[in-house]
């Protein structure tokens, strides 16, 4: 079946483009040569970029039958990737000259606005120059031919240009008010205190519960509500979420459960009873829990009799709630009790499309339309929530009456798939760039937990990096809400993780086109997967041979499972060995441990984005440190005696995600000028280690604990560190590591050290934690005069007066 293509459009085509029209031009001032054999070219590449944007957003939304366009516009786009690796190359050579010459890392500005007359170009360089810009004018002088399409893509575009973005809509569960009053009932039984009483041995009491339905009725919505319901929460003392399918588990089902635990007692310190370094049995025995194990398959079978006998060391009246969509994998995991949830009937679905289709404005005039397109919605509330907020875009009849009359919706008798039609409409209505991040999320396997902020990194990593310095900085953010709102993702209980129901993946995979693919299937070593840009990997055993030769497309590999794979190096080796145009690189989610990176990577000079996370690396080459496009590194899971000395030249390194001793390894962090994301700086006493190397941080934000505070020497001036100008954070912790009381002396000195810390103005929340010194600073008055905006807490301190004790109960009743 025909469908419309999600690839590369002309948004993000027209940015590299036009990057590299400013990147010759600049060259031109330099090399006559240049200018006398590409000057005319140039023009004309410049010239034409409007309309080629025009042609290609607009096409791209709708199935094109001509061969001859489809093959222009493959050569348009291999020629697009070809100008992108030229300014990437160009680019890490004059990074390099700049580090030899200068002797130490600089700071890296915009690539968007930084230009070629500081590096000299040899004439292998200027032919690839003329090369790419002889290309892209033939391409683009072809795009005249296409006359009837340009006509249509102008009324299409005029007519996107006028739709406005989703209103919010709040969330609502209807028509399942039965269904939550039985779960409620089942789960809050009477007699079962959450805490049991002294001496108070488990009854093996643990009830396992089911919710039975088929995609798309709203099992996980219910689910969630229940979870957050005030009875539940006060009735339980653990409660936990995990969802179960086998590509979201690094670290096994039961960790997974452990960490859940953990994680919804960290805002309660004083019931805080769960440590990730606990084992199941212990986190659970004699304590009453709830845990929902959502999207629960087959493949539960295997673990579940080890994992129910676990839990029955939880105390009476814990409740495993099981998410799933066969009856049978219900009864085959022993639920002791069921609520099935069905379709809804017309009257109900109705109710909920009507709530977000309109919300509090009403048309009557929309009304007949509205329920003809009802009529495809096959009783399920997402396709509704989904095909209503489409419609709320713009509440007129013309609006409502093409995507009523599409003709996608003859396809929504495909039992096997009755969601395409509506996925197919709501991507035919999405904007090129927000079509373009939809598509990368088709790749990853189902029940995939998306992490907000990671997911962003690999947008800007795989499609977007020639858009830096030109407000991109947030705007990517709004991409995400914005699908969110459409309904391409749902909310989960952790803040920034969502999820892309199975109902919304499955269309958006047959309807991708040939831009992502998810590799998955033993057939798919005969598929020639050198044609995709962004490639998903999951096999049991990653030595397997793939077609993918030196001419490959791909700017995107992802790894998951990989348990069976005995020889992981050999393996990757194989995979990776011509990847020479990657820019997202991910292990973090494979189950084949590394213990250390391939000696190759120093190839992949391209990356942006790296994670090795959770690999059991212990080792990082010294030749990781030449990837100086790199900006997002994952370290997070390992454990490390060193760093390479030079890692400080991943000049361009933005977000490191890597535990705080990870971090405390990299010789004078604060030459990577660029860093916005990092969660802890553990302060040193040897050179380079030292708090001054905070001094020129002043792109971190959001939050940042500084640790080992005691560490910091008399001699040290604390005020250089600067955080003053480091206006982007909102949230600092200060952290002294003491166990018992110091010196008077001593204690001036943490004053001192207190006082040379002093934030910017645009701090939102301080925590100081087991500080003893002898007095606070001037700055923290200030602060504390704008308590309505400021969040001030001391955890652990002490070393006070008696006096200071009643400052500091004044300042947790009003700030903490």
């Amino acid at each position: 079946m025909v469908g419309p293509e999600l690839t590369v459009g002309g948004w993000f085509a027209g940015a590299v483009i036009s990057n590299l029209v400013a990147k010759v031009r600049s060259a031109m001032e330099h090399h006559a040569a240049l200018r006398a054999a590409a000057g005319d070219m140039l023009y004309g590449v410049e010239a034409a970029l409007p309309r080629i944007r025009i042609l290609v957003e607009a096409t791209e939304r709708r199935a094109i039958s001509r061969a001859s366009f489809a093959a222009w516009l493959q050569q348009f786009k291999d020629a697009v990737a070809e100008a992108e690796d030229l300014l990437d190359d160009l680019e890490t050579r004059r990074i390099r000259a700049a580090l030899r010459a200068r002797g130490k890392v600089g700071s890296a500005t915009s690539l968007a606005l930084r230009f070629l007359r500081n590096l000299v170009l040899s004439d292998g360089d200027l032919q690839r120059l003329k090369n790419v810009l002889a290309k892209l004018n033939r391409i683009t002088t072809d795009a005249t031919g296409f006359h009837d399409i340009l006509k249509l893509a102008d009324d299409d575009v005029g007519a996107m240009r006028s739709v406005l973005p989703v209103p919010a809509t709040p969330p609502a569960v209807i028509g399942r008010d039965e269904e939550q009053q039985q779960l409620l009932k089942m789960i809050l039984r009477p007699g079962a205190p959450p805490y049991p009483q002294d001496g108070a041995e488990s009854c093996s009491g643990v009830s396992v519960i089911s919710v039975v339905g088929a995609a798309g009725v709203g099992k996980t919505t219910l689910a969630q509500l229940i979870y957050s319901d005030p009875n539940v929460k006060e009735a339980f003392l653990l409660r936990g979420w995990v969802f179960t399918s086998r590509s979201c588990s690094r670290t096994g089902l039961e960790q997974d459960i452990i960490e859940s635990f953990a994680s919804e007692q960290e805002e309660n310190l004083q019931r805080k009873s769960v440590s990730s370094e606990s084992s199941l049995i212990d986190v659970v025995r004699n304590k009453k829990f709830f845990l929902v194990l959502d999207d629960v398959q087959h493949n539960l079978h295997s673990q579940w009799d080890s994992l129910r006998s676990t839990l029955a060391r939880g105390a009476n009246g814990s409740v495993v709630l099981l998410v799933c969509q066969s009856k049978e994998v219900a009864n085959s995991l022993g639920a002791t009790a069921q609520v099935p949830m069905g379709y809804l009937p017309s009257p109900v679905l109705w109710r909920v499309f009507e709530h977000h289709a309109f919300g509090n404005q009403k048309r009557a005039s929309l009304e007949s339309i509205g329920k003809k397109v009802l009529q495809n919605l096959h009783g399920l509330p997402l396709l509704a929530e989904a095909i209503g907020r489409l419609l709320r875009q713009r509440l007129d009849k013309a609006h409502w009456q093409k995507i009523s009359s599409s003709p996608w919706w003859l396809f929504s008798e495909d039992e096997d798939n009755v969601a395409l039609p509506s996925v197919a409409i709501m991507c035919e209505h999405l904007c090129d760039h927000l079509r373009k991040c939809l598509c990368y999320c088709s790749i990853f396997p189902s029940g995939y937990l998306f992490e907000k902020n990671m997911l962003i990194h690999m947008w800007i990593a795989s499609f977007m990096q020639q858009h830096d310095g030109i407000g991109m900085k947030e705007m990517e953010k709004e991409w995400f809400d914005e699908l969110f709102r459409r309904s391409f993702f749902q909310p989960t209980i952790w803040k920034n993780r969502y999820i892309m129901p199975d109902m919304i993946r499955k269309p958006l995979c047959s309807i991708v086109g040939k831009e992502c693919h998810a590799a998955s299937e033993l057939g798919e070593q005969k598929r020639r997967l050198q044609d995709y840009r962004h490639l998903a990997i999951s096999f049991p055993d990653f030595n397997v041979h793939l077609d993918l030769r030196k001419d490959n497309k791909l700017r995107t590999i992802l790894l998951f499972d990989g348990r069976k794979t005995i020889k992981p190096h050999e393996a990757f080796a194989n995979i990776l060995s011509h990847l020479s145009g990657l820019r997202v690189l991910d292990f973090s989610y494979s189950e084949a441990k590394l213990e250390k990176v391939p000696d190759f990577i120093y190839k992949f000079t391209h990356l942006r984005f790296l994670d090795l996370s959770f690999t059991g690396m212990t080792v990082l080459p010294d030749s990781l440190c030449k990837l100086h496009l790199l900006q997002v590194l994952g370290l997070r899971g390992c454990r490390f005696k060193e760093l390479p000395r030079a890692i400080n030249e991943l000049v361009n390194l933005r977000f490191l995600y890597a535990e705080a001793h990870t971090v405390s390894l990299i010789y004078k962090i604060g030459k990577l000028t660029n860093l916005q994301g990092l969660d802890e700086f553990l302060v040193g006493r040897m050179d380079g280690h030292k708090i001054t190397e905070l001094k020129n941080l002043n792109e971190i934000s959001g939050q940042l604990c500084i640790g080992n505070l005691d560490k910091v020497a008399s001699t040290d001036v604390v005020s250089d560190a600067e955080l003053f100008k480091k206006r982007h954070l909102k949230k600092l912790v200060f952290r002294w590591g003491l166990t018992a009381c110091k010196p008077l002396a001593e204690a001036d000195g943490f004053m001192r050290t207190l006082a040379g810390l002093k934030p910017n103005t645009n701090l939102e929340e301080l925590k100081i934690q087991c500080y003893m010194g002898v007095g606070f600073p001037s700055w923290m008055a200030v602060k504390l005069a704008q308590a309505l905006e400021f969040k001030l807490s001391l955890h652990n301190s002490s070393h006070f007066s008696p006096i200071h004790h009643c400052v500091l109960n004044y300042q947790l009743i009003f700030f903490a």
